[in-house]
């Protein structure tokens, strides 16, 4: 009797870590440079589709991937013809499996990937989609230094490798990866300070951090 409990408790945590949402951690920086598209918008409503919850948005800026989002838009269309800068992204329903709540009428920062609309390898319809490991915030939450980070640095700043694991969709594009921003060994605190107040940018050989408003990453830091 024993041996079957301890056997049924063996299978039950593996059955809940398989149905839970595992996430890396990672910096604001490197979710942008690897999502097709990030958007700043309005959750309009909510709908739902077998295993998918669907938000219909209303996007007031697209920081990455606008070209895509309204091609997206376009195919959305029955007619051809669109609300204009309305958009639909699609999660999954249930959040063990990384799916993504918004509210009604609030504003968000979101970042996804454009996918196959039924997943297979032809091309087709496509949709957009987002997730829970993915950078999604209420706008208002986010910090002066991640606005302007999403405006003008990130984007321009991708090659540089922050996190320990890398996000390309194509890994031998890891290879070329510039080194000197590293947070592998950082503390907890430390990781979220440089996420809210901190860009990776370039030098001359490497690349390093930068905080445009040092007082703000000091205060965080000691909070």
């Amino acid at each position: 009797m024993a041996v079957l409990l301890f056997l049924f408790t063996i299978f039950l945590c593996v059955v809940t870590i398989n149905e839970a949402c595992w996430c890396t951690q990672a910096h604001p920086q490197s979710r942008f440079c690897s999502a097709d598209f990030a958007i700043r918008a309005k959750v309009l409503n909510e709908s739902w589709d077998n295993s998918s919850r669907i938000y219909t948005l209303k996007v007031f800026k697209a920081f990455k991937g606008g070209k895509k989002i309204e091609r997206v838009a376009e195919m959305q269309s029955d007619t051809g013809k669109r609300r204009k800068n309305v958009v639909q992204v699609t999660t999954e329903l249930d959040s063990a499996a990384c799916g993504v709540r918004l509210q009604i009428s609030k504003i968000y920062i979101l970042l996804g990937y454009v996918e196959n609309q039924h997943r297979r390898p032809y091309k087709g319809k496509k949709k957009l989609t987002i997730e829970s490991c993915q950078w999604h915030s209420l706008w208002n939450d986010t910090t002066a230094q991640q606005r302007r980070g999403l405006k003008r640095i990130y984007g321009k700043y991708c090659l540089c490798n922050i996190d320990k694991y890398c996000f390309k969709e194509r890994p031998e594009l890891c290879k070329d990866l510039i080194q000197g921003c590293h947070l592998q060994g950082s503390d907890d605190r430390m990781k979220n300070c440089r996420a809210k107040h901190s860009y990776c940018v370039k030098g001359r050989k490497k690349c390093r951090w930068i905080a445009p408003q040092k007082a703000d990453l000091k205060k965080c830091m000691s909070a």
